[in-house]
């Protein structure tokens, strides 16, 4: 009775129980709401990614991956998503805009909406897969007889030794399947997809035939220069080394030197690139920056290194002693075992890879891990003409033979995406030997032997480098993931032979797709089933449907183009960089080395480079205050602004500091001198979407120091093929830091005449338009507003000093004499306006951008869109 009675009677038991009862069908009830949202979310999400990615577009292209910091994994996901499309391009990447790539950016979640939002984020991905998967590009198949060329087209292989070569059987036969429709497939979808693996073949065969042909009488002339070239270098070298007081020393020197100018002129001709001075010179000047030739350029060696390098020029023996000399034939030099192993340590070898085109940038990444006490590393050369000319500098390399073109790749070209699955297909190859590989991109820069650091991590199968732009520790270790849950970056990795899984199907689903762009698929890859660990003291996380353990390099020390040059953030948490990537940049491969040169990482320019003909033109930069008031308002900053109101103090910053390049440009121009802009300052950071001032998850502090790409177009200013008579004379033009580097001779760095500008002419101690300048004077003052001719016959008696520097350029220069001579630089100078990006368009698929004007305070004049500008500046959205 007393039982009954407690579980169904009145009592205070009773009571309790019902209430438990209640308690538990509302869980239950709880519990079926959430597998049910479980289940419908992902046809959901589907449905919102099919319709999201087709509505918004976004026009420019970036130069680098842009995972951004988005505290929502949903919002996270949304952005690289939308981020894919836009850096892919085609149908898709044409349709988002600055403003939905921007707005995806979410608050910051509480932990419990994180756990939800992860969940989503892997639906979302599944979701996005199977619509990028079902969509056909937007382009016209090739015929027929497009594809007939594809039966001689050459493809990178790996045979089961390990060995890289070349075969034509499998594009052979895919050709001919086509052409004589055998295994034809009878979806449309995939005929197309057939059609144009063939058509890239074909192309990529006939673009190879012709640089072959184009090339034949540049090697042969190359070949028989290159003998006598070295025998002249070492001549030199021996000269340096007994000195030259004895005279028949200083004539043997200085007839080598002319040999070397010949040759210099010869091979500038034949590189057809941007400028002599900052190309062809550089390219050569491996005589002057490699061990194993000039003895006297590398002066951080030391005595012993200096006798090294001048007995291996004297016996012409490699300072590898694994590489042997150059037989000639490029099969000598296949990639085998046995190379790697020769120059492994610790069953590691570091990588990179390049075509001719990037010699210097072999050159400069060879001298920096040398520096580091690194000798385990292989370069891969793409073509032979490479291939030889590192074989004879004694750098140990290995022939690729990829076909592709020896010319600038340009990043996000089909090209530049051939040239990066040659990356994977090496990962491929050593991690097959057994090896473990550390891959770096060549336009990277390395300050310190990674090798130890790497070495703590025994655990890990992968280390990558990220694009995340703030640090989740300061301790120098690992990034915490998913924290740092931005895009990895494969620009700099280490893939251990554990790893060789992964490496297999990174590159079996890359060939089965020409449109799966190398980055994303890694990425894709390590997510997959990706699995945190916070409990692990290392930081390692397993990935890769939890089969591998991988490691986010820390984004401070392992840095991006924006942590190293723009946030600096190595400097401002107390850290020695490791390595930087010289990604998230503008104006292609020249921007890449004048940020390399602006940070002093640059170092294969010739002497000619520090002291050119004519002299270096200096100056000093004024702000007045400027630059303190040029940030937008903190609370801004993070925000993805709509109008450009806020950023008007930055715009202000910017136009005083180019009317004073303008300025020294002319300067330059009428004395016949090069060009050393002093360093910028913005008040707001320059991205390709909407952003307030700074990135979305950027650490960047406002303002800051920016590199000089940020604002002028750095590619038309290197241009050599502009016509004199149309756009006036190249002007040349160094980094701020040029006068601190070590490279840079005493007697130029003295040799100083400083000129000071007048307020008004004819003022006590001021020179007159007709005065003589005594040779003997270290400085003089002139009066202001001359023309080119007053300044001209002015300053000629200061023509013979190394440096001119004015303290104050704006009261300088008035006007060119001729008018046609204005014409001409105003063409030439107008080219070199860049833009800043961006504040949320107006409209759908309206610009968002600002272009900057060299010529802003003169009305009228012709911008760089050749618009008539009749009223005063301010900024505007376009063209």
């Amino acid at each position: 009775m007393r039982r009954a009675r407690g579980n169904f009677g009145v009592g205070a038991r009773g009571s309790t129980q019902r209430r438990a009862i209640v308690v538990g069908i509302f869980a239950l009830g709880l519990v079926s709401v959430c597998i049910l949202g479980y289940v419908l979310q992902q046809p959901v999400l589907q449905v919102y990614w099919a319709v999201y990615a087709r509505l918004y577009p976004l026009k420019d292209q970036p130069s680098s991956t842009s995972g951004l910091k988005v505290t929502s994994k949903l919002g996270s996901f949304a952005r690289d998503r939308a981020l894919e499309q836009k850096e892919q391009g085609g149908a898709r990447g044409s349709k988002i805009s600055d403003a939905e790539l921007t707005s995806l950016t979410k608050p910051k979640q509480g932990k419990e909406e994180e756990e939800t939002t992860k969940k989503l984020n892997r639906a979302a991905q599944e979701a996005a897969a199977k619509q990028a998967a079902s969509e056909k590009p937007n382009q016209k198949p090739p015929t027929k007889g497009d594809l007939e060329g594809a039966l001689n087209g050459k493809l990178l292989t790996v045979s089961d030794s390990g060995e890289v070569g070349q075969t034509s059987d499998k594009s052979s036969a895919k050709a001919a399947a086509v052409l004589k429709k055998q295994d034809w497939p009878q979806d449309q979808g995939k005929q197309e997809q057939v059609l144009r693996a063939a058509a890239q073949e074909t192309a990529a065969h006939i673009q190879a035939e012709e640089e072959r042909a184009q090339w034949d009488k540049v090697v042969a002339q190359k070949a028989m220069r290159e003998e006598e070239l070295e025998r002249n270098i070492m001549d030199m070298n021996q000269a340096s080394k007994e000195g030259a007081a004895a005279d028949g020393k200083g004539k043997a020197k200085k007839a080598a030197e002319k040999e070397r100018a010949a040759d210099k002129s010869l091979l500038g001709q034949l590189l057809g690139s941007e400028t002599l001075a900052q190309n062809a010179e550089a390219k050569l000047a491996s005589a002057q920056a490699l061990p194993g030739f000039s003895a006297a350029a590398n002066t951080k060696s030391g005595g012993e290194a200096l006798a090294k390098e001048q007995k291996a020029a004297e016996t012409k023996e490699p300072m590898n002693p694994h590489q042997p000399d150059w037989t000639g034939k490029p099969k000598d030099y296949a990639l085998t075992k046995e190379r790697a192993q020769a120059v492994a340590r610790d069953n590691v070898v570091m990588v990179t890879w390049a075509n001719w085109h990037y010699l210097d940038f072999v050159l400069n990444w060879v001298q920096h891990v040398q520096e580091t006490g690194v000798q385990a590393f292989l370069v891969g050369a793409m073509d032979d003409t490479l291939l030889e000319t590192l074989v004879k500098r004694g750098i140990p390399a290995f022939a690729m033979q990829s076909g592709l073109s020896k010319d600038d790749f340009g990043w996000g070209s089909p090209t530049f995406h051939k040239m990066g699955r040659q990356k994977i297909a090496l990962i491929q190859t050593f991690t097959r030997m057994g090896l473990d590989i550390l891959v770096s991109d060549v336009d990277t820069v390395w300050m310190r032997n990674p090798l130890d650091f790497m070495g703590a991590y025994r655990e890990a199968d992968v280390l990558t480098s990220s694009d995340h732009l703030r640090p989740t520790s300061s301790d120098g270790a690992l990034e915490h993931w998913p924290e740092a849950g931005s895009a990895a970056n494969i620009g700099i990795m280490l893939f251990r032979s554990s790893a060789l899984p992964l490496a297999e199907e990174w590159n079996r689903l890359l060939e089965a797709d020409d449109n799966y762009w190398d980055q994303n698929c890694f990425n894709d890859l390590m997510k997959r089933g990706a699995i945190p660990d916070p409990a692990r003291p290392d930081r390692l996380f397993k990935g890769y449907d939890g089969k591998l353990r991988f490691g986010i390099l820390p984004v401070a020390t392992f840095a991006s183009g924006h942590t190293f040059f723009v946030q600096r953030l190595a400097e401002r948490v107390g850290l020695d960089a490791f390595v930087t990537h010289a990604t998230f940049q503008f104006s292609g491969t020249p921007g890449k080395r004048h940020r390399m040169r602006e940070r002093s990482l640059w170092d294969v320019d010739p002497p000619e480079y520090y002291d050119p003909p004519g002299g270096l033109l200096l100056f000093d930069m004024h702000t007045e205050g400027l630059i303190e008031v040029s940030a937008p308002d903190g609370w801004q900053q993070d925000l993805a602004l709509k109008k450009l109101d806020p950023l008007a103090g930055h715009f202000k910053l910017i136009n005083a500091q180019l009317t004073q390049i303008r300025q020294a440009l002319a300067l330059a121009t009428i004395l016949d001198r090069t060009l050393v802009i002093p360093e910028l300052w913005c008040g707001a950071d320059r991205y390709w979407a909407p952003h307030g001032g700074i990135i979305p998850g950027s650490s960047l502090h406002l303002p800051f120091p920016c590199p000089l790409d940020h604002v002028l177009d750095l590619e038309h200013m290197v241009k050599t093929d502009l016509p004199e008579d149309a756009y006036g004379p190249m002007i040349g033009f160094r980094e701020y830091s040029l006068m601190e580097k070590r490279q840079m001779p005493k007697e130029v760095r003295d040799d100083v005449f400083e000129v000071h500008v007048c307020d008004v002419a004819n003022t006590p101690g001021c020179l007159n338009k007709t005065s003589t300048l005594v040779a003997a004077d270290r400085s003089a003052r002139i009066p202001p507003d001359m023309n080119d001719a007053e300044l001209r016959a002015l300053l000629k008696g200061a023509a013979q000093h190394k440096v001119l520097k004015f303290t104050d350029v704006r009261p300088a220069f008035s006007n060119f004499k001729d008018p046609t001579d204005l014409e001409r630089f105003e063409r030439r100078t107008r080219l070199f306006n860049s833009l800043w990006c961006c504040v949320i368009a107006p409209t759908p698929g309206a610009p968002g951008h600002v272009w900057y004007d060299l010529w802003w305070d003169r009305i009228p004049h012709t911008d760089r869109h050749l618009r008539k500008i009749e009223k005063p500046w301010e900024p505007s959205l376009g063209p």
